[in-house]
């Protein structure tokens, strides 16, 4: 694994160093750990799998920082151009073949394993191998 993300959190959550020199040393004397593998429509994932208007923020992002635009300004970019071509997505969520939720949302998250959703670790993992999405 190596840390070539814009944000890097899978990398972070399994303290792989962020910087790549150190991160390619971690492949010779770092550990090994186990990992789950979340699933979505029969595709695999080991971070998280997103649908709707966060992905479109991403790819969007990721293109006004191919045009050198730094992470935050890029981000405000991606989101201004996304809010104005939101269309929301209606979603069937079925849980264990039993539970079933059906709504309009303007994007679905499934993360692998509990993210932390506020304070100081937003976005942040204790765990990755705790069998939740």
């Amino acid at each position: 694994m190596l840390p070539l993300g814009t944000l890097n959190h899978f990398a972070k959550d399994l303290k792989i160093p962020l910087e790549l020199e150190a991160a390619v040393a971690n492949i010779f004397t770092g550990r090994v750990t186990q990992i789950d593998v979340g699933e979505v429509n029969g595709r695999p994932f080991l971070n998280n799998s997103s649908l709707g208007i966060y992905p479109f923020i991403v790819r969007q992002r990721e293109k006004q920082q191919s045009k050198g635009h730094g992470k935050w300004i890029a981000f405000a970019e991606a989101a201004w151009r996304s809010l104005l071509r939101y269309s929301p997505l209606y979603v069937n969520l079925q849980i264990d073949g039993q539970h079933e939720i059906a709504d309009e949302t303007p994007f679905v998250f499934i993360g692998n394993n509990r993210y932390e959703l506020s304070g100081l670790h937003i976005g942040e993992r204790a765990s990755l191998d705790a069998g939740k999405l």
